[in-house]
């Protein structure tokens, strides 16, 4: 069966965000109905455009499986005939601009979401938006690239494709309740909130990263004899990966031996030696003999890579679209359910499904609903995050013998990463990036390794909805919380993992943090300069793509529930789910039979497409100029103070004009003038951005142990559904009690024995058990 097959839905959204919201419900089986205007969507003329079908690889991968029409909502016989289709289906994607009063009136019980570039609200509606403009004003864009050099964009159109993710899942969300909705989201919005914590530093201790100054992670991009690989290194592998390159003189270096942020201060001349050594190797040998030894690395794959390796041949990754001109590749599924098919260039289910009951309206969408989140970092929080704001009961489970990595040292790390840029007496209740990630949860500290612990843990996994982890595959069954020993508890339970590579498969063992799941999802190959070496995207850009897609597949399952009453598993390879969001160029590399040749910010076909020197220390402006119309408003600004733009010396000429001026009142003229423009903004301009706090993006939220602070929000905004008013991240061990007597049924007592012995911590343990010894 499908899960999504009782669902009408009709795109009439004409953006890559809400054409690929609308492939992803057609994926999982809805009935989706793409409206285009006469002469068809203007995505089908995009970028790249295929050799050998002659039409768009972007329209072509967003819009597979769903059928077309035809017709003119502008009209009024259009508008008459849309409005009858609105009516019948039970979500329907719109640009922003319609008429969404008289929607909702002809069609009361369909849930709306209109996708736009930027909120309407703020000092940034009527923009022009682009992908290198969403990065350049979230933040993520300024620390990219090679210090001296432009700041690099990226690659692709991520941004919208994130944005068409988290409009599926508050399009699934809003159905839980009677009645229709109208919901608004923006890629601009979706980019700020998928920014690595650049605001939230800010707002909360005052810092921010320089574009020039130090990294806080050890990665590593290593020249090998026939690639590149990414490599992080942990203070507690630091002598494996010295032997392993033989740099017994870094090792033992005073400046390296014991302090591990020492040697990221230094990473420079730990990379230079080496290279050395890696680069006589071969680059898929040094990341399996890395990963065998417990140490993060991945290849930086190309197109070619991902078509010819063992892993994706075997897990059936890589499609043929039969068509009437013959076979046509295609991509593999974003995540795979174990009691739900998915569909690629196939035929709908045409059985009979009954709809899927609705709650009372009343409520937030997921209300009632209980997820156990046994998840670490970024990627895994951020999922159960979406789903404790859309109303779930989110429980994180945090060892009573060992902290979450995301609180960080228990005795102090670097000031930046906390309020105040103090420690504290409880710095592990105090750092930026947990807090963040875990707002309106409750904790539950356990040690399973301690008497009681597992089944204690077991019990309240019985009584759950979804359980949710991000481990290297196997982890959660050495814990004993296996599907299979879980459902025979719960068969209700619908149980989601997403590791780097997914759960089968020779990578699958792999271990996969942010970036390297970026170099491993071909990203990276299309990110640099003028020579080979391959860039990331921010620390960990690829986490929020994972948490978004992992928030959608849970929705996807509790959907199929309420139909049929039985959970099921549900696979997700953070790194399938990344090659999605680039899929239409990884598809035309492969066609073309030719890997990609980055050239910094440079498009196919885009006059100029780059980020330009400012007044002031690493100060930027993106400036896009999609055709000759453009170019023709910019030579107008630059001759009214008094330059000319030489169109045989574009680059130089607009560099020459833009380096003694301010980017962000430059950024606002071009823009009221009709050009693509923004500031690359660093933590303290998207902190502060007038925008953001105009639309109310920041959530302001009370903390007990270091009062209110701003965190950066989410980017939907449901005009119906009352989403619950957030708490703070909660303190470490806080709901212990709670949740093992009201989920687990035990007895104040038998919650009393498991403390004694240590399996359960309390927020008021002084010290905490972690610290016990």
């Amino acid at each position: 069966m499908f899960a999504l097959s009782n669902l009408v839905v009709v795109d009439a959204s004409e953006t890559i965000a809400g054409q690929y919201c609308g492939r992803l419900l057609a994926m999982f089986g809805a009935d989706v109905r793409l409206i285009e205007p006469e002469g068809g969507s203007a995505l089908r003329c995009a970028h790249p455009r295929s050799e050998v079908w002659g039409d768009s690889w972007l329209f072509f991968h967003l819009n597979l499986d769903k059928t077309p029409e035809v017709l003119d909502w502008r009209t009024q016989d259009g508008w008459e005939a849309f409005c009858t289709r609105a009516a019948a289906a039970q979500i329907v994607l719109i640009p922003q601009g319609m008429d969404t009063d008289t929607l909702r009136t002809r069609a009361p019980h369909t849930v709306f979401c209109e996708i736009g570039d930027f909120d309407e609200r703020g000092p940034y509606a009527g923009w022009k938006g682009s992908e290198i403009v969403f990065q350049a004003l979230a933040g993520t864009m300024y620390r990219n690239g090679a210090v001296g050099r432009e700041p690099l964009f990226g690659v692709g159109h991520r941004t919208s494709y994130m944005t068409g993710i988290a409009t599926y899942c508050a399009a699934l969300a809003a159905l839980n309740r009677a009645g229709g909705d109208l919901i608004k989201i923006s890629v601009h919005t979706t980019a700020a909130a998928s920014s690595y914590q650049v605001a939230n530093q800010f707002l909360q201790n005052g810092s921010w990263d320089l574009r020039d100054g130090p990294l806080q992670v050890a990665e590593l991009v290593l020249p090998c004899n026939n690639g590149w690989v990414v490599v992080f290194i942990h203070a507690l592998k630091w002598s494996e990966y010295c032997g392993y390159f033989s740099l017994e003189a870094i090792e033992t270096d005073p400046r390296f031996a014991t302090d591990h942020v020492a040697r990221i201060q230094h990473l420079d001349e730990v990379i230079a030696a080496t290279a050395r050594v890696s680069r006589l190797r071969d680059a898929k040998q040094v990341m399996a003999d890395l990963q065998a030894m417990g140490i993060p690395a991945m290849l930086a794959f190309k197109p070619g890579d991902l078509d010819r390796s063992e892993h994706f041949r075997q897990r059936d990754y890589w499609q043929q679209v039969d068509t009437d001109e013959g076979p046509r590749r295609a991509m593999g599924p974003v995540w795979r359910m174990g009691t739900s098919q998915w569909r690629c260039g196939t035929p709908r289910s045409t059985e009979d499904q009954p709809p899927a009951p609705k709650g009372d309206g009343k409520d937030a969408p997921l209300t009632g609903i209980r997820i156990l989140d046994l998840t670490t970092a970024w990627a895994g929080p951020m999922s159960s995050r979406i789903l404790t704001a859309l109303g779930a009961d989110v429980v994180h489970v945090e060892s009573a013998g060992r902290l979450d990595m995301a609180r960080g040292n228990p005795l102090g790390d670097h000031p930046a990463r906390y309020v105040d840029a103090e420690p504290g007496a409880h710095p592990y209740e105090r750092t930026v990036f947990f807090n963040a990630q875990n707002l309106h949860k409750k904790s539950l500290a356990i040690d399973i390794k301690r008497p009681g612990g597992r089944e204690a843990l077991r019990a309240v996994a019985a009584e759950c909805d979804v359980v949710l982890g991000n481990f290297s595959p196997g982890a959660l069954a050495r814990m004993g919380l296996a599907y299979e020993d879980l459902k025979t508890l719960n068969p209700r339970l619908n149980y989601l993992e997403m590791p780097a590579c997914g759960t089968w498969g020779p990578m699958a063992p792999f271990t996969g943090l942010g970036p390297n799941m970026e170099f491993a999802a071909g990203m990276s190959a299309f990110i640099g300069y003028d020579d080979d070496r391959p860039y990331s995207t921010g620390p960990a850009y690829m986490d929020p793509i994972g948490g978004l897609n992992g928030a959608a597949a849970i929705l996807t399952a509790l959907h199929q529930r309420r139909v049929t009453g039985q959970g099921q598993y549900i696979e997700l390879s953070q790194v399938e789910g990344g090659m999605s969001v680039i899929g239409e160029l990884i598809l035309d590399s492969l066609e073309r039979g030719e890997d990609p040749v980055p050239t910094g910010n440079d498009l196919p076909g885009v006059p100029l497409h780059d980020a330009f020197r400012c007044r002031g220390h690493e100060s930027w402006l993106a400036i896009v100029c999609r055709n000759a119309e453009d170019l023709d408003i910019l030579t107008q600004q630059m001759a009214s103070d008094g330059f000319s733009l030489d169109r045989d010396a574009l680059k130089h000429s607009v560099a020459e004009w833009t380096a003694t001026r301010e980017k962000h009142g430059l950024a606002a003229r071009l823009q009221a003038a009709g050009v693509a423009a923004a500031p690359v903004m660093h933590g303290k301009d998207v902190a502060l951005d007038a925008h953001l706090h105009a639309i109310g993006f920041f959530d302001r939220i009370s903390h007990p142990d270091f009062g209110p602070q701003y965190y950066q929000g989410l980017p939907f905004r449901f005009q119906d559904a009352p989403l619950p008013n957030l708490s703070h991240a909660p303190l470490l061990g806080q709901h212990s009690a709670e949740i093992l007597s009201e989920w687990a049924g035990l007895t104040t007592e038998e919650i009393q024995s498991l403390h004694d012995v240590g399996a359960v911590g309390f927020s008021t343990d002084e010290p905490f058990a972690a610290m016990r010894g």
